[in-house]
């Protein structure tokens, strides 16, 4: 049995996205001849809300290797705005002790806490250790320099942080033993850089989806947000991230639907958990975005909400939505999850996306895609003329693409990353 040290600084009770496939691939090392310890940051050393039913979702009897970072009041320092750089000593600290105390045969960093990737050169060369590397969002963004969006905490800040991640990154990336990718464009960058060794494997591996949340989410009993609504109204759901770039194709949906023929029975969208990636000092852009396109009946959450809790509305929800974004590297990673709930569906995406690429797979006819650079009136037509129908609803998950979601469950994509694991140690 071989063993794998994962540094997971997010980890439950953190309510945290970028935790979601080592909690899923949990219940499944063992059974793919892995040991997995995790290295995690002390949840209350950390600014992201909590969510205890995360736990429950966690093998029996297991526990992570808790570290603290320096305390959130020190964030204000330079260095120590992020997570990683208030946790980057203490993680090198007790990943040394843990390292001393037990052998492991590869390191694998599933975070986007990227700062911490360099402690993976370090244990290298310290213990002769390979590591590999989930890039579970572009390291280095281009995006608000190509589209000449002010990027959350504005230029110079974001600029700094882009500079810094271009020498950590020319650093780690060719020490690295394997990258595995939620969508390819993100080690295709580095390729194209030249920073990728020859011996370095390689895997595209989307989020995958836990039945056994889906069944813990059908359990609940929370109130649903429309429970004072006419219960003849139709509700669709998006639960994600807002930002500056979902703006313009939600423009386009919101004028669409609001010249769009009467409804018998009323619609209402939910948008949940949209505060990341927004700027602080707007209060629910989404609702005012509705109603300057005169678009009744537009409902912002911004808060996040319990996994469980989201899980449980979107699954007595009519229909789902992914609103679409101007970034050419979109890759919602709620997207398999959304798939596997088997209620009706309707995303949008840039047609060159990885987004696109993976519904063209799987989902063809929940997809509509659009060009880029992007003209809103060529989205608004083709939704426009999905609203012609008066009793219009999303489209339904087709057989086929629930039969081609069991290869993208959390056991089978847990198969897939062991057999990663096992070639990086391989070529080490």
């Amino acid at each position: 049995m071989k063993r794998v040290l994962i540094i997971s600084p997010h980890f439950p009770p953190v309510n945290a996205p970028d935790h979601q496939r080592i909690r899923m691939a949990l219940p499944y090392f063992e059974d793919n001849g892995w040991n997995a310890d995790v290295l995690a940051i002390h949840p209350e050393t950390i600014s992201a809300p909590l969510d205890p039913s995360l736990l429950e979702l966690l093998p029996e009897n297991f526990s992570p290797h808790l570290t603290e970072a320096l305390p959130l009041s020190l964030s204000r320092i330079p260095g120590l705005g992020t997570l990683s750089g208030r946790a980057f000593h203490a993680l090198k600290r007790t990943g040394n002790k843990l390292i001393k105390s037990r052998k492991f045969d590869l390191i694998f960093f599933s975070t986007t806490q990227f700062g911490v990737f360099t402690l993976g050169p370090y244990w290298k060369q310290k213990w002769g250790i390979p590591f590999a590397l989930d890039l579970q969002d572009p390291w280095i963004n281009f995006f608000y320099r190509d589209q000449k969006i002010k990027p959350p905490g504005g230029v110079i800040k974001f600029q700094v942080q882009q500079w810094l991640a271009g020498i950590q990154a020319q650093k780690t990336i060719p020490a690295a033993s394997g990258l595995c990718a939620v969508s390819e464009d993100y080690i295709n960058y580095f390729a194209r850089q030249e920073m990728i060794t020859s011996s370095c494997r390689q895997i595209t591996l989307p989020f995958a989806f836990s039945e056994q949340d889906w069944a813990a989410a059908r359990k609940q009993t929370s109130t649903l947000p429309w429970h004072h609504i006419d219960p003849s109204a139709h509700h669709w759901v998006y639960a994600g991230r807002g930002g500056d770039d979902l703006i313009p194709c939600l423009r386009a949906l919101f004028r669409s639907l609001a010249n769009s023929p009467a409804r018998s029975k009323p619609l209402h969208l939910w948008f949940i958990g949209t505060h990341y990636g927004i700027r602080d000092n707007i209060k629910n852009p989404i609702e005012i975005l509705a109603a300057e396109c005169n678009c009744p009946n537009v409902h912002e959450i911004p808060q996040r909400l319990p996994y469980l809790e989201a899980l449980h509305i979107m699954n007595q929800s009519d229909g789902l939505m992914v609103p679409g974004s101007i970034d050419p590297r979109y890759q919602p990673s709620k997207l398999i999850p959304l798939l596997a709930s088997g209620k009706p569906l309707l995303a949008l995406a840039p047609d060159t996306s990885p987004c696109a690429k993976l519904m063209e797979e799987i989902a063809p006819e929940n997809l509509i895609t659009y060009s880029l650079p992007f003209k809103e009136a060529g989205l608004s037509e083709k939704l426009s003329q999905l609203w012609q129908e008066e009793a219009f609803q999303l489209p339904d998950i087709s057989e086929n693409t629930m039969n081609a979601l069991s290869q993208r469950e959390a056991a089978a994509a847990t198969v897939r990353l062991c057999d990663f694991f096992k070639h990086c140690t391989a070529h080490a």
